[in-house]
């Protein structure tokens, strides 16, 4: 009897210990998953921001970027070590992934990008084209595709007008002036849509002011931040 009381007990150990490594194998798969959706969004994020920086609207406004690339030696690179410190990608990257595995993600990230690259050694990001900003400026009428928007609480923020106008059109720009010191905004901004007509279509709905559902949070029209620029 004792024999087998001990076999019963031997077989209900290997039981038990069966179903905690069947649990510890699904627990692995379901952190194995959310890391790789984890790693999907921040490529996507990290994509889109990067494509940003070197798009031809950015440049026109971002002179600090464009000098960068003028003063290399084909007019095109600028170091990655830059990129890498602003302070948009850290937020994207949280101090999630060491420098390596930063590059790494990037490279993934814009290996079919239209716009920009990042070199084989990862020290320099290259844009496709050389950037002209004379010319931009001339054949794209910068100044009709613009809205000046004014009258908003001076908590709003980048990611807000994105998702607020993006409702009407795709923006390619958004200029969100701020006080030196307090670093709150000024209470007006100018966004930059992709054609004429869907700035005429912003100034017809909106008039150059954000309705007041947009921002209460209360409000069932109320628009969340999405994190985008």
């Amino acid at each position: 009897m004792e024999k087998v009381s001990e076999r019963k007990e031997e077989k209900r150990s290997r039981a038990i210990e069966k179903k905690k490594m069947n649990l510890q194998k699904k627990i692995a798969i379901a952190e194995n998953s959310n890391l790789l959706a984890d790693r999907k969004d921040i490529t996507t994020a990290i994509k889109k921001q990067i494509e940003f920086y070197f798009s031809d609207s950015n440049l026109y406004h971002d002179t600090f970027l464009h000098e960068l690339l003028l003063k290399s030696d084909n007019k095109l690179q600028v170091d990655s070590n830059i990129i890498l410190n602003f302070s948009r990608i850290k937020q994207l990257f949280n101090d999630s992934f060491d420098q390596d595995k930063q590059l790494a993600i990037i490279k993934d990230a814009l290996a079919d990008s239209p716009i920009v690259s990042l070199n084989e050694d990862g020290k320099k990001f290259e844009r496709k084209k050389e950037f002209n900003r004379e010319e931009y400026n001339r054949t794209t009428e910068i100044d009709k595709r613009t809205v000046y928007v004014e009258n908003f609480p001076n908590t709003i923020t980048h990611e807000h007008l994105a998702a607020i106008f993006a409702k009407i059109g795709k923006i390619l720009h958004i200029s969100l002036p701020r006080f030196t010191q307090s670093k709150k905004p000024k209470g007006f901004a100018f966004i930059e849509f992709d054609s004429i007509e869907i700035s005429q279509r912003a100034i017809e709905k909106l008039n150059g002011m954000i309705p007041a559902e947009f921002m209460d949070p209360e409000n069932r029209h109320y628009v969340e931040s999405e994190g985008i620029w």
